[in-house]
């Protein structure tokens, strides 16, 4: 398996894959929130707080877009978890139509995962440095 170059890269794509979660479910919950509190005819207070909660998710799902674009593969150097007009790799999965939530996946539980421009596997560990 490849191995990323510097902690920071690594540090990077843990940081910008939690954001992806905890970014996309805070809005997915608090425009349900939304929704039911305004169908039902609750207090004002509850809706401002779920209009914060979207708020705080376009945050943070404006972090992992910031985040993404920085975080390449080892080998291809295309963003893994940014968006390019690049065509994939052929044999690259999809998880409810994203190429993104395979990366993920695979950072989050087996720390490791495969690119979805090179399909090659990567490892969160620091390579190994030469000496000759």
């Amino acid at each position: 398996m490849h191995r990323f170059p510097t902690r920071t890269s690594i540090y990077r794509l843990r940081v910008c894959v939690v954001s992806y979660v905890l970014g996309h479910g805070l809005l997915v919950v608090s425009l349900l929130a939304v929704i039911l509190l305004m169908s039902t005819g609750q207090e004002r207070e509850w809706v401002f707080l779920a209009l914060g909660g979207m708020g705080a998710g376009a945050l943070l799902c404006f972090c992992q877009w910031a985040l993404g674009t920085r975080i390449k593969c080892p080998i291809c150097r295309m963003p893994v978890m940014g968006k390019t007009s690049c065509s994939r790799h052929r044999k690259a999965t999809r998880t409810l139509g994203s190429y993104r939530l395979p990366v993920v996946n695979g950072v989050l539980f087996s720390r490791w995962f495969r690119c979805p421009y090179c399909n090659e596997p990567s490892e969160l560990k620091l390579r190994e440095k030469f000496r000759g």
